[in-house]
């Protein structure tokens, strides 16, 4: 029944009552079923994205990673999701001040887009342009402005 309730609360947008809910049934359930189980890998999904949705990138990284590990094992049923939970783990990396992890991460998701919706697709184009800010970002980081170099 937690579980229901906390799909309901995440679908209604109640994500800051969701992820703790799912996080807690996320945890009974590993006690007793394997990690890829559906129950299992739909929780650590849905608190993933819960603790994204209200800023919450500690919180939100083990559950994603944890989904993308074990959801490989569930089959091509859970490919889609996998995708997306790959994009929101780079996301949360970014948010956790990570540019590093979290453009890799977006990087290594592109040859599978690429291979799911084509190399021209929206899909990838779209990643390309969070790669590239991504990067930019990073380089800017990198390299000192006027101010710092005394000027």
């Amino acid at each position: 029944m937690r579980h229901f309730l906390a799909a309901a609360l995440f679908y209604a947008g109640e994500y800051t009552r969701a992820a703790p809910l799912f996080d807690v049934v996320g945890r009974d359930y590993r006690r007793y079923l394997a990690p890829s189980d559906a129950f299992v890998l739909d929780s650590s999904y849905h608190a993933g994205h819960a603790y994204a949705e209200i800023g919450e990138p500690d919180k939100a990284l083990p559950q994603l990673r944890f989904y993308v590990h074990h959801a490989g094992a569930a089959g091509d049923e859970e490919a889609d999701k996998v995708l997306g939970a790959r994009f929101a783990l780079a996301q949360m990396l970014a948010a956790a001040g990570r540019a590093d992890d979290a453009l890799a991460e977006l990087e290594s998701v592109r040859p599978l887009l690429a291979v799911a919706f084509g190399a021209d697709s929206t899909q990838v184009r779209n990643l390309d342009k969070h790669i590239d800010r991504l990067g930019s970002l990073k380089r800017a980081q990198l390299i000192p402005g006027d101010d710092e170099l005394g000027r």
